[in-house]
């Protein structure tokens, strides 16, 4: 069978080897029941990621999506250190790691491998990919099935976000990982879907439903053509339909919060975009599978 020319810094063994020395982190982990509030790590800025977890709790999140990129709240090349300890802050903290997110578009880049493997072994069963349409080339779907292949090595998934703009469109998102392991691949779906500006239709959401295991959400107007980000529920984001949809297709994925939106009081207005996502949730999903705060 085909794999991927594995061209990481960690090679399949010392992968394995390094992860097995937190599978007891991962065995104490409990499988989320319904919906998982998440704040995308680099929207607290300047907080690192040792202080994450206590901080994530008081603004009133279940739990946190790392990014794992130069940048990022994980370094790739200090991952075998600073991404176990990224997982244990929010653990000790009571919280969930359900998702992390990579800008990761080939199997073939330095640290595919370890980054996936260490998230696999950790628990962080969703890790969301940056195949973009903005990025597409005629290696794309190759690479989608290398990433899918060293995500079941690692018993994780990788996800493709699906939106507008420069992302895959569901229908093509779900086009591109069609032929692929859907224990391996799936999709991210962004909440721009759901904005009137979009060009999506409901029936490409409802075709990609089955594929989705996260969603991604952030709100926005567009004047004279510019994006402008907001607030969430201060755009023009329909929420209510959002959640309707993943409601009844029993959605029961992380939903990552991300702030673009500039602000003199991050914790104040994290913790508002916190209060709102509660209120749509408590709308879309009977009290019995809300997940408790």
């Amino acid at each position: 069978m085909w794999g991927p020319s594995p061209k990481s810094r960690l090679s399949r063994r010392q992968a394995l080897l390094l992860a097995a020395a937190v599978l007891p982190l991962r065995a104490e982990r409990i499988k989320p029941k319904g919906p998982i509030l998440c704040v995308l790590s680099d929207a607290l800025t300047g907080v690192w990621y040792a202080q994450i977890g206590e901080i994530v709790q008081q603004l009133g999140y279940d739990g946190v999506d790392f990014t794992m990129m130069r940048g990022g709240a994980v370094e790739p090349d200090k991952s075998p250190v600073d991404e176990v300890r990224a997982f244990e802050s929010v653990h000790g903290a009571g919280l969930e790691c359900p998702i992390a997110t990579t800008i990761l578009v080939s199997p073939n880049e330095p640290w595919a491998r370890n980054l996936l493997a260490l998230a696999g072994m950790t628990g962080v069963g969703l890790i969301r990919c940056g195949l973009k349409r903005s990025n597409a080339s005629v290696s794309t779907h190759q690479n989608a099935f290398g990433l899918a292949y060293f995500a079941h090595e690692y018993k994780t998934t990788v996800l493709v976000e699906a939106g507008s703009g420069g992302l895959y469109s569901p229908g093509d998102a779900r086009q591109l990982i069609a032929s692929l392991d859907p224990q391996s691949i799936g999709l991210a779906l962004n909440s721009d879907c759901f904005a009137e500006t979009s060009g999506i239709t409901a029936g490409e959401i409802e075709a990609a439903l089955p594929f989705v295991r996260a969603a991604v959400v952030s709100d926005f107007v567009t004047k004279d053509g510019v994006r402008e980000s907001k607030p969430l529920g201060k755009g023009s984001v329909d929420f209510a339909r959002m959640f309707g949809t993943l409601a009844k297709a029993d959605f029961r994925g992380p939903i990552t919060v991300e702030r673009h939106y500039k602000t003199p009081d991050e914790p104040g207005m994290l913790t508002k975009d916190a209060e709102f996502m509660r209120e749509q949730m408590r709308a879309a999903w009977p009290p019995t599978r809300q997940p408790a705060r």
